[in-house]
């Protein structure tokens, strides 16, 4: 395979010129890039006195300089490439970090999901906005079937929770999977009293998906926007 060479763009300049450029290069403490630096250095090769040469003593402090430049280049990028890695790793990994504190910790969060697992089945939790004489909970499956259901009998103004056993309306086990629940509460003189659904379990891990958070609990996993109270 032939490589092909390109050969670089030199601008010609007077061996006066540069000497007045070196010099008001050196008075001023100029930074000089590596290109001008290999245009400056061709042209002083080419235009040096043949009746006095360049020593080859600063010949090579300026090849090495030139080195040195290209080097002290090559670090500078390879620092902003790690700079920029570790800036994009950790804009994912401190929210994991931080949300890591909650584990071992019973969270509360918005949620009208039920599981039933090997490990048992996950608790009814609601909150009440007042007490009321008589309230139903109705279980349904993943196709929106009625499944189960329960009279709790009258229940507190705030939250109320109750462990499901996992029986159906046949009073037999429903089988392992994911269920939803709805709660209708009446006050004692027949008027609707508003309920509002929501989970609780203990954080087990958290986990990471799509620049989400989620809280890992028996059953599934929580969204972290969707927490709003957290036990100790």
């Amino acid at each position: 395979m032939q490589l092909s060479q390109t050969t670089p763009t030199v601008t010609s300049v007077s061996y006066e010129q540069y000497k007045a450029n070196l010099k008001n290069r050196e008075d001023k403490g100029d930074e000089i890039g590596k290109e001008a630096f290999l245009n400056l250095l061709i042209t002083q090769l080419k235009n040096q006195d043949p009746l006095d040469p360049m020593d080859n003593a600063e010949f090579t402090s300026q090849t090495t300089a030139f080195s040195q430049l290209e080097q002290l280049m090559a670090m500078n990028e390879s620092l902003q490439s790690m700079l920029e890695l570790q800036s994009s790793t950790a804009d994912v990994a401190n929210p994991l970090i931080d949300a890591a504190n909650f584990i071992g910790k019973t969270i509360e969060y918005n949620s009208n999901t039920l599981v039933i697992s090997d490990e048992g089945v996950s608790s009814i939790a609601f909150y009440s906005s007042d007490t009321a004489a008589t309230a139903y909970v109705s279980i349904y499956n993943a196709d929106g079937e009625l499944v189960g259901g329960y009279e709790l009998g009258g229940i507190t103004k705030g939250s109320n929770a109750f462990v499901w056993d996992g029986k159906g309306l046949g009073g037999t086990y429903l089988p392992n999977g994911s269920y939803s629940f709805a709660v209708s509460a009446a006050s004692e003189t027949g008027e609707s009293v508003t309920v509002g659904t929501y989970g609780e379990g203990e954080v087990l891990g958290v986990k990471s998906a799509n620049g989400e958070v989620y809280f890992e609990v028996q059953g599934g996993l929580v969204p972290a926007d969707t927490v709003y109270s957290v036990k100790g």
